[in-house]
């Protein structure tokens, strides 16, 4: 960059040490105690007292600036200080006063003025706008919050960085800084300068509730002429996988490359050298989301929040990064994400012995239903009321350790099968918990009357069995637990969600199904657990049983097949959800995305134990990525677990999109997706017995064995015995 770090540094230091109010320079500025925000200086007064029969003078420093400001200031300091922004705007100080990004930030002021056509007056003040924001490092975050989900849901809060939104060049002189403009020719005239001087307004904007606050502060920066003389292109830093080189991309120098300089090496900054980085909050995310929708509040009278508004989207338009990730996960501006924090064990159904049903339900994909529904209020499968203090059953199986898990670990394999609410009840005048709901499903007397008559077929009246006792050895042998479990992390993953969803589009219209938005597409997804190893695969097809110094091998969760019901067809158990569809149908339509159809997936595991079998069934809803064109996507690349090898490209039929995300799953050697757990007794013995060609007497678990066995069909990764070493 050409130019004098010695000559910037001396300009910062005068920037940094001038008055708000009095736009003039001294030693002695300090900001506003309570917001940290407006910087005030210190004049220094006389003033004299008596001790004793002696008068001394005492000189002391007295902020008649900020005793001036007060009433100005004093409608917008609580509210700076309550919303913190007061950091922002030192991260805006921290990049006016790097030498290099102030260099920039003249140069987008001189650039936007070029292309607007105007010329620069030397006599007259040049007024501008400068708009910034909060965004996180990694663009997926973004995306993430754009479809609506938040750091409270993600259970975590990404990094933030500093960018450069925009800048604008309003028309004449905005009411509220025409006070300002007189004062400049002093500032003028202490730069020592004939250059033109610019007045800029940092625009910071922030969300507190239904309202979008603006926060300004003025700036006073020379612009000489010869900035903008030899400046033709930008090299512009790109994020590549190889961490040991830098690539660059060289643009016309324009005002818009200029800004995409700056937030670029903003982003690669990861040492945070620049100090731009801090972490999210929850308002800085409701301000990306209010940034991306067209129903804007703004609160103030300039409409500064519609331009800011109007910042963030162009920002996104003309910037590489975004386009990049974007079409490399597939999500396009009006796809919606399945990533919900409502992916929980809401209601729980069942069956004795054989079925136990985990409905993994997505009740709500918005925002603002997140912000209503705080406290997450789960359904009691006892007494079917929501409540907030809602507990699963944490009944241990101890004598499954053995089989299941390693004798010197401490992992419990609980039952977690069933929610319980707990009623406060009044005990010596002090409130208590009791679950009373679980104590009444745990065990049901029933009297030898009734017993009797039953048997004699007198008593017509079904007997009230145990509902729970029965199942929960089984729930915590088998370890139905983590099917739910791992069944929402692969749902808090965007990439994995979207293939899954293109998987069940093509499905639909390879069977000429019509993809109507008004009725749901119901579709029934097998999931299995397998080894990571193949070799481990292998012996398992021949042997039930394969340890590793007593330990079972680690397994990897993997989606079998997908089959869809009769035509006009809606089971059970999808009619008794119909209303959390109906909730999901019109929170897409209240969004802005009424053509995308919305899938109500079944979700079904299996697992063997000692003979006996067991189901985790899991319903949730999924929006499938359609734009209503008859091919969004022809080809897909599968990638192999060789090196050298080049990925295969396959039609991008259902199957194949299966296939892309199991073979994703497998190269997570890092665990990345949180999909591997090691395998468990009732694991191995379900998987050998769908491979050695065994049959179920129940209908649905005959259609799990031939999942198993059309997945190894299908698969190029069992049929070109490629080693896979974890």
């Amino acid at each position: 960059m050409s130019t004098d770090h010695a000559i910037v540094i001396a300009e910062q230091n005068q920037v940094d040490r001038r008055c708000d109010r009095c736009m003039q320079t001294s030693p002695n500025v300090r900001a506003c105690a309570q917001c940290k925000f407006s910087v005030y200086c210190s004049k220094k007064v006389s003033r004299v007292f008596m001790r004793g029969s002696r008068c001394f003078l005492n000189d002391y420093s007295f902020p008649f600036c900020q005793k001036d400001d007060w009433p100005q200031h004093k409608s917008s300091c609580r509210t700076m200080a309550e919303s913190g922004h007061g950091l922002d705007h030192k991260l805006i100080a921290h990049l006016y006063q790097n030498p290099e990004f102030y260099h920039h930030l003249r140069l987008a002021v001189l650039l936007r003025l070029r292309s607007l056509g105007r010329n620069i007056p030397p006599d007259r003040p040049i007024i501008a706008r400068v708009f910034f924001g909060i965004e996180p490092e990694d663009v997926q975050d973004f995306w993430s919050i754009r479809a609506g989900v938040d750091g409270g849901q993600r259970k975590r809060y990404p990094v933030g960085i500093l960018q450069v939104l925009s800048v604008t060049i309003p028309k004449g002189i905005p009411p509220y800084m025409a006070d300002q403009v007189p004062r400049l020719e002093q500032v003028r005239s202490s730069w020592g300068s004939d250059d033109p001087i610019a007045l800029l307004e940092l625009v910071f904007c922030s969300v507190s509730g239904p309202r979008v606050y603006v926060t300004e502060r003025m700036l006073s920066i020379p612009l000489p002429y010869h900035l903008i003389a030899d400046v033709e292109r930008f090299s512009i830093p790109i994020i590549s996988d190889d961490d040991d080189s830098e690539e660059y991309v060289q643009k016309p120098a324009t005002w818009e490359t200029c800004l995409e300089f700056m937030n670029m090496h903003i982003r690669v900054d990861i040492d945070n050298e620049y100090r731009l980085r801090r972490k999210m909050t929850q308002e800085d995310e409701e301000l990306i989301i209010c940034g991306m929708s067209d129903d804007y509040c703004d609160a103030d009278p300039e409409n500064v929040g519609e331009h800011a508004r109007e910042a963030w989207k162009q920002k996104i338009k003309r910037e590489d990064i975004y386009s990049v990730n974007q079409d490399f996960f597939g999500i396009g501006e009006c796809h919606l994400t399945s990533h919900s924090a409502y992916l929980s064990s809401l209601t729980t159904q069942g069956n004795p012995v054989i079925l136990i049903v985990f409905n993994f339900m997505t009740d709500d994909l918005s925002v603002s239903a997140a912000i209503e529904n705080k406290s997450a209020q789960r359904t009691c499968y006892k007494c079917l009321q929501r409540s907030p203090d809602v507990r699963a059953c944490a009944r241990v199986r101890l004598e499954s350790q053995l089989f299941n898990r390693p004798t010197n670990s401490f992992y419990l394999l609980k039952c977690k099968s069933v929610m319980y609410c707990s009623k406060k009840v009044l005990h010596h005048s002090f409130q208590t918990l009791t679950r009373n709901c679980q104590k009444d499903d745990w065990w049901v007397f029933i009297s030898l009357t009734k017993q009797l008559l039953f048997c004699l077929s007198l008593y017509d009246a079904p007997l009230r069995r145990p509902q729970h006792k029965l199942q929960c050895d089984i729930s915590a042998e088998m370890d139905l637990a983590w099917e739910s479990k791992l069944l929402g992390h692969f749902y808090k993953d965007e990439g994995l969600c979207h293939y899954l969803g293109l998987a069940v589009l093509n499905k639909f219209r390879s069977l000429g199904r019509d993809l109507s938005p008004a009725k749901p597409l119901i579709a029934r997804v097998f999931m299995g657990f397998e080894p990571t190893n193949i070799e481990d695969f292998i012996r398992l097809r021949t042997r039930s049983v394969v340890t590793d110094r007593g330990r079972l091998p680690i397994g990897m969760f993997q989606l079998l097949s997908i089959s869809v019901p009769k035509k006009d067809h809606i089971p059970p158990r999808f009619r008794q959800n119909m209303a959390k569809f109906d909730n999901s149908r019109r929170i897409l339509d209240e969004g802005g995305v009424s053509h995308i159809p919305l899938a109500f997936l079944e979700f079904v595991g299996c697992n063997i134990r000692q003979g006996q079998t067991a189901f985790s069934i899991s319903i949730a809803t999924l929006p499938l990525p359609y734009e209503g064109t008859p091919n969004d996507l022809d080809f897909v690349e599968i990638p192999v677990m060789s090196d050298d090898g080049e990925d295969l490209r396959k039609p991008a039929s259902a199957e194949a999109c299966l296939e892309l995300v199991n073979m994703h799953i497998r190269l997570d050697k890092q665990n990345q997706y949180r999909l591997r757990r090691r395998m468990t007794a009732a694991d191995v013995e379900m998987f050998s017995a769908a491979m050695s060609g065994a049959h179920s007497t129940s209908r649905l678990g005959e259609d799990a064995f031939n999942a198993w066995r059309e997945k190894v069909a299908r698969e190029d990764i069992y049929s070109t015995g490629q080693n896979v070493t974890h």
